[in-house]
């Protein structure tokens, strides 16, 4: 027996089976009985068990790894072998198994927790879809019937400029047929811009100079000015107007080409109407009209440019 199989174990020698039997912790006889049965099978002996210390006065782990020497009849006889304190490496061992476990633990519960967020952020993209298919439904709903309206009230603006222009074939009075084309026209001002409206679908992006030109398209013909000889320039980039604005635009613009039409040119005379409108830095728009006829109605002062200012 080594010399330091004291300073090791703490015992000096065990003398039988029975005495190194009971000094290990019961929770390791079964691996230490199991050992023995493979030892008397394989003739050799292994076993990791934990062995009361006497000195220490702990337990320790220890690794036997011994060659059984049987006698003549062939039963062990005594063991050969190496003894090792191996209680570092256990606890190391130990540490290590436990950090696994806390580590499959944490990436468990984050696993966890990834499919639960993963099945709510699924829900919330399921019910934002949801939520976007309804509210392009309610918003393509609403688009109809705001198009609608505005339809509508463009046909009824037409048909009341309609009735103005039959109306006014019963006229012989000259200044009572002036009045009825005088409002017809006012009245398709109006229903220019809803017309505009129900075909751009933006209630504060109307453009004016699209607007301008199709009023002046319009009292052209209805007047019989040929726009050969009297010119219409309109200059209005960039000009987009709300409804409520652009029917007080269309209305002093339908009243300046109207009367510009109507007084400011004589028979055969040529000349030109112009219409500006800008944007200004303070996002005010400012316009004037002008023209270049000989003449023109004192009401309008359509000689000297004025300006019209809008917020």
């Amino acid at each position: 027996m080594s010399s330091s199989l004291k300073e090791i174990t703490g015992f000096e020698i065990f003398h039988n089976h029975d005495q190194w039997f009971g000094s290990l912790h019961p929770d390791d006889h079964q691996t230490a009985l199991k050992a023995q049965q493979k030892a008397f099978e394989n003739m050799e002996f292994e076993a990791v068990v934990r062995q009361f210390h006497q000195t220490k006065k702990e337990w320790r782990w220890f690794n036997y790894l011994s060659n059984v020497t049987p006698d003549q009849h062939g039963k062990a006889y005594f063991l050969n072998g190496i003894v090792r304190d191996v209680t570092e490496q256990i606890r190391i061992q130990t540490e290590l198994v436990d950090h696994k476990k806390r580590l499959e633990k944490l990436v468990g519960l984050k696993t966890a927790n990834l499919v639960r967020t993963n099945q709510d952020l699924k829900q919330e993209m399921e019910n934002r879809r949801k939520d976007e298919i309804r509210l392009k439904s309610t918003l393509r709903e609403k688009e109809f019937f705001r198009k609608e309206t505005h339809h509508g009230v463009k046909n009824n603006l037409q048909n009341i400029a309609n009735l103005l222009d039959l109306e006014s074939m019963h006229c012989s009075d000259e200044k009572t047929l002036q009045a009825f084309q005088d409002c017809r026209d006012r009245v398709r001002a109006m229903c220019m811009v809803h017309r505009q409206l129900y075909q751009t679908g933006d209630l504060s992006r109307i453009p004016l100079a699209d607007y301008a030109e199709d009023l002046a398209s319009q009292l052209f013909k209805a007047y019989g000015a040929d726009p050969a000889g009297i010119h219409m320039t309109i200059n209005a980039p960039e000009v987009y107007l709300v409804m409520d604005l652009a029917i007080a635009c269309g209305l002093i613009l339908n009243e300046f080409i109207s009367n510009s039409l109507k007084y400011a040119f004589s028979e055969q005379e040529s000349g030109m109407l112009t219409f500006e409108a800008r944007k200004l830095e303070d996002q005010k728009k400012k316009s004037f009209f002008q023209t270049t006829a000989r003449g023109s109605p004192p009401a309008l002062s359509l000689k000297k440019p004025k300006p019209w200012d809008s917020r």
